[in-house]
């Protein structure tokens, strides 16, 4: 269930990173209101998760590092 997580928000981040692409990272509300793109809000939740889940199974360049460090 953890790597799957972990391969469910890599894939939410890069969806919501092409959703920004597209639209940009702002875009027009209702009353044609500049706002920021939701998608934004939703890839920086996801790359919290890619983030902590990467530390936490040691497959991150800082977990590894750390690892490395406590083993000496």
């Amino acid at each position: 269930p953890v790597l799957e997580t972990y391969c469910r928000a890599v894939w939410m981040s890069r969806t919501c990173a092409a959703a920004i692409e597209e639209y940009g990272v702002l875009v027009r509300a209702k009353d044609l209101q500049l706002k920021p793109n939701p998608a934004a809000a939703m890839m920086a939740k996801a790359n919290e998760i890619v983030a902590r889940l990467a530390a936490d199974m040691g497959i991150s360049a800082a977990s590894r590092n750390s690892s490395a460090i406590k083993a000496q």
